[in-house]
């Protein structure tokens, strides 16, 4: 995958594979430290510490559909090739929290991608899914949370066209903008 929010995207549908109701994506660069780090958590049906273990080997899968995996192996190569590191904390029954770190900066750093656009693609794919996105850069944080968008929605669907487009357009607007300093963004 050429892209993190490829990547993002992987495993938010494997959470929806673990049949996730909600997915935390937390996104935090840190320009000071040269850090970048991704956590994805679900409150799915959560791994043995067996599967755990063996989850990061290339091919291995939990579907039944098809009998390849290799999502969580290249997860691990894209942050050990650019100096990071992967971990991942579950339980049967507790969900999954997938975290990486990457390190800013480095020349083999994928880019992000549209992560906006990869976030309104999966919800008009799996609108029943909650999704946070919490999106932080050097210390400035912005949130997405599809529960309040469901307050203001009502009956309207998260995967009704121009709410999918709104929330692309939303989101990168807001992820646009804590990636400028305060002064850029005052008249």
């Amino acid at each position: 995958m050429e892209e993190l929010a490829l990547h993002i995207l992987d495993l938010m549908e494997n959470a929806l594979e673990a049949q996730a109701a909600l997915i935390l994506v937390q996104v935090c660069e840190d320009h000071h430290k040269g850090r970048l780090r991704v956590i994805i958590q679900d409150d799915g049906r959560g791994m043995t510490r067996e599967e755990v273990q063996a989850v990061c080997a290339p091919f291995f899968t939990t579907r039944q559909e098809r009998p390849v995996g290799l999502g969580l192996a290249l997860w691990r190569q894209a942050a050990e090739s650019c100096g990071g590191r992967t971990w991942i904390d579950s339980a049967p029954g507790e969900g999954t929290l997938v975290g990486a770190e990457f390190q800013l900066g480095h020349v083999d750093l994928p880019p992000m991608g549209d992560l906006a656009g990869t976030l309104a693609v999966f919800l008009g794919g799996s609108p029943q899914v909650d999704v946070v996105l919490r999106y932080t850069v050097d210390g400035r944080s912005w949130t997405f949370d599809t529960r309040q968008v469901r307050e203001v929605l009502g009956p309207v669907p998260l995967n009704h066209p121009p709410v999918v487009r709104w929330i692309r357009e939303y989101c990168s607007e807001n992820m646009a903008r804590l990636g400028r300093s305060e002064e850029d963004d005052q008249p």
